[in-house]
C-alpha cells in the first residue's frame, strides 16, 4: 500500500524530484540532469523548501538578470520551476510575472559563412559516424541548433574545429 504524504517534506534536496518526474515522463536524461541542476541553482538562491512563493522566484528571476542572462534564457529556466510548482502543488500555483517581451532583434542567431559549412561537413567525413553526418547534413538544411542534442558531443573535445557548432567556441 503506498501511503500519500500530506505534510511537509523532510529532503534535503527537491532536484531529485524535478529529475525522476521528467524520467517517468519519458524525456531525455540531458533534460533531466539539466532540469536538476537548474532547481539546485534555484535553490542555492532561495534556500530548500517545501514550497516557494512569489518572492523566490523574483529573487531568483533577479539574480539572473545580474548574471547577464537575456530574456530567452531566463524564460526557459523558468520552465524547470514550473514543474517543480507542479511537484509540490506551490499554494496559488507559478506566481505570475510581467517579463519583457523578447524582441526579434534582441535574439541572437550566429551564422556561419558557407566557407565554414563547406569545412564542417568535409572535416566531419573524416570523423563522424554515419549517423552523425545524417544529423549534419539535416542541420545544415534545417539549422544547426535543433540537431545539436542529437550527436554524441564527444566529438566536439577530440575534434576542435567542431567546437564552435557545439556552441563551446
Amino acid at each position: 500500500m503506498v501511503r500519500i504524504h500530506h505534510g511537509p517534506l523532510s529532503i534535503s534536496s527537491n532536484a531529485p524530484l524535478v529529475y525522476h518526474d521528467l524520467i517517468a515522463r519519458g524525456r531525455c536524461v540531458q533534460t533531466a540532469r539539466r532540469w536538476r541542476y537548474l532547481v539546485q541553482k534555484f535553490e542555492a538562491c532561495c534556500g530548500v523548501k517545501d514550497s516557494y512563493d512569489r518572492a523566490d522566484v523574483v529573487k531568483f528571476v533577479a539574480e539572473l538578470r545580474q548574471e547577464g542572462m537575456k530574456q530567452n534564457s531566463i524564460n526557459s529556466r523558468l520552465k524547470a520551476l514550473r514543474l517543480l510548482c507542479q511537484i509540490q502543488n506551490w499554494d496559488g500555483g507559478f506566481p505570475r510575472l510581467a517579463m519583457p517581451r523578447v524582441k526579434d532583434s534582441e535574439v541572437n542567431r550566429p551564422v556561419f559563412t558557407v566557407d565554414e559549412v563547406v569545412h564542417i561537413i568535409s572535416r566531419a567525413k573524416e570523423v563522424c559516424s554515419e549517423r552523425e553526418l545524417a544529423f549534419l547534413a539535416a542541420a545544415s538544411v534545417y539549422g544547426l541548433r535543433r540537431e545539436q542534442d542529437k550527436i554524441d558531443r564527444s566529438i566536439f573535445e577530440v575534434h576542435p574545429f567542431l567546437s564552435a557548432w557545439s556552441g563551446n567556441a
